[in-house]
């Protein structure tokens, strides 16, 4: 009896330890996200209405130069992230938009059904119809690779060529018994908002993240990191980073476009496809499947670098833009 007694009160305290470490991220994130996000965007950028949301982008570079979009919507980047591929690019005369889609960044959060990659890309088309642009090089990367290709694929005519790197297609994954379907520990969404201030929308996680997605430490300086950490103070950054685990990221998009293998080999505009030779979250192979399936595309290996191009190397992916970006008609 002494030894059940003493098991009981180890699960106790374990138990309480448990609720305790639970009730303090979103606790934390209750006092850090206290800012409304026109409080603390950058005012290099500005907010535009489209497709129903304000959406905050930063745009540089002549305004009749051939538009060069780039597109942030996973986690642990916003519109910023791409300041070492914006200011470069405008200054060779392409007209940049780096935009922020939710929940990253500064930008409205939609509900909780509103991140998947088909309302994602309805998204990209509406910006592109509020800028009054005609045609872009759309430039996704990671798990924004998604709404990316997804926005390629149903709006093509509006893609003058198609940028990919290291991105997080899923394609090899098993379809699911319900797809579309949350798994049930995100069906509840009271919660989401514990399980985002625990993983993405979590400051105190953000230098770990960025360090495992990297290949060299010394590129996570300390002012890169606080303009990765800048977007987590935006109020409800926790419960919308939890609604996109739930309506995007853990879930099978049933119908959406970049699921279905044969959108890619008759998919007409030109396509980079760019990839870190160190990368272990998506590895090169998956990058070599992508150039397989995208008839005609280009495939560039970058050396020494792992996830993230634009923060690890910025110079060599930009030599790497900037050579596809001069074989496009201007």
């Amino acid at each position: 009896m002494k030894i059940l007694a003493r098991l009981a009160k180890y699960a106790a305290i374990l138990l309480a330890v448990i609720l305790l470490v639970v009730a303090w991220f979103p606790l934390s994130a209750f006092f850090n996200e206290s800012h409304a996000a026109a409080e603390i965007a950058p005012k290099t950028g500005r907010f535009v209405l489209a497709d129903g949301l304000k959406i905050y982008l930063q745009e540089k570079g002549p305004a009749d130069g051939p538009v060069v979009m780039f597109i942030s919507s996973n986690s642990l980047a916003w519109s910023e992230t791409w300041r070492d591929c914006i200011d470069p690019l405008a200054a060779a005369g392409y007209r940049t938009v780096a935009i922020d889609l939710p929940p990253f960044g500064f930008s409205e959060r939609p509900g909780k059904d509103g991140y998947g990659p088909i309302p994602q890309a309805r998204r990209i088309a509406a910006i592109l119809d509020v800028l009054n642009i005609k045609q872009a090089v759309l430039v996704g990367h990671s798990f924004g690779g998604c709404a990316t290709v997804e926005a390629a694929f149903r709006y093509e005519s509006r893609v003058k060529a198609l940028v990919l790197l290291d991105v997080a297609m899923s394609l090899h994954e098993a379809k699911p018994a319900h797809p579309g379907q949350a798994p049930w520990w995100l069906s509840w969404r009271p919660l989401n908002a514990v399980w985002g201030s625990a993983t993405f929308a979590n400051p105190m996680l953000t230098r770990g993240g960025l360090l495992r997605f990297t290949a060299n430490d010394n590129c996570v300086t300390p002012a890169k990191l606080a303009m990765y950490k800048q977007q987590l103070g935006v109020r409800s950054s926790s419960q919308a980073v939890g609604d996109w685990l739930a309506g995007d990221f853990m879930i099978y998009p049933a119908e959406a476009a970049f699921k279905n293998d044969a959108n890619y080999a008759r998919f007409k505009p030109p396509v980079l496809l760019v990839w870190g030779k160190l990368d272990d979250i998506t590895p090169l192979a998956q990058g070599q499947d992508l150039a397989r399936r995208f008839v005609g595309s280009k495939l560039v290996i970058l050396e020494g670098v792992s996830h993230i191009p634009h923060l690890e190397d910025p110079a060599q992916l930009n030599t790497a833009l900037l050579a596809f970006l001069a074989t496009l008609p201007r």
